[in-house]
């Protein structure tokens, strides 16, 4: 849930207690997360943010985290968070200080029964080993081949044909092969390269130092 920060903070903790009330109505373990713009590092400096943490409580609801998740070099605040009803034993929370975005993001794990831990899953895929020389024996079967058989019959038949002969012949010089992976093995965004996680690393790196350099000013 998102709080505009031009919106009163009292208008917002009604809000808030409409949809928490509708939540717990239903008697159901609940989660939800919040870029609420109100400050709990102020929980002991202001009686709205103690308002709006009283609300919540009310109801059940419990914050994961009272650290900072939003890291500049002359402030720090604790604006999001991520709310549990009923689970809050079994739920661990961290937050990640990356410079992905403005805020920091929060990270949430739940131990959930009888669930299986996906490290201990095991993912089978299908491949194709694919190299030059592959690519030129192909390329010599293809041009080998007698094609002539395309010029008879229906332009949707020919297609039909060309594919076919296509597909054997990959099958016969690159065949399907079948392996037995662990899920972590699996590359789940292929687009996140290497190169773009060292990038995004090292900017990371530069962040924090940012904002550490900037509150070691403050403090002297």
């Amino acid at each position: 849930m998102y709080r505009v920060p031009n919106v009163g903070v009292r208008e917002s903790i009604e809000h808030y207690s409409q949809i928490l009330s509708s939540i717990s109505a239903t008697g159901a373990d609940a989660i939800f997360g919040t870029d609420q713009n109100i400050d709990l590092l102020k929980l002991d400096e202001r009686g709205t943010v103690r308002d709006f943490v009283n609300e919540c409580t009310s109801y059940g609801f419990f914050p994961c985290t009272d650290k900072a998740t939003r890291v500049t070099a002359d402030s720090e605040t604790a604006i999001d968070n991520i709310y549990v009803r009923g689970i809050s034993n079994s739920c661990r929370a961290g937050i990640l200080e990356i410079s992905l975005s403005d805020h920091y993001p929060i990270v949430m794990s739940i131990d959930l029964p009888n669930s299986k831990r996906s490290r201990m899953e095991r993912v089978t895929i299908q491949y194709r080993v694919q190299s030059d020389e592959g690519v030129r024996r192909l390329d010599d079967e293809l041009m080998r081949y007698d094609w002539t058989v395309l010029s008879n019959g229906h332009v949707s038949n020919a297609y039909d044909t060309f594919m076919r002969v296509l597909t054997m012949l990959i099958d016969r010089i690159m065949p399907i092969k079948t392996k037995t992976l662990r899920a972590d093995q699996v590359i789940r965004a292929p687009w996140f390269t290497r190169g773009i996680r060292t990038s995004r690393a090292k900017l990371d790196k530069l962040h924090t130092a940012y904002v550490k350099r900037g509150k070691d000013s403050l403090a002297h």
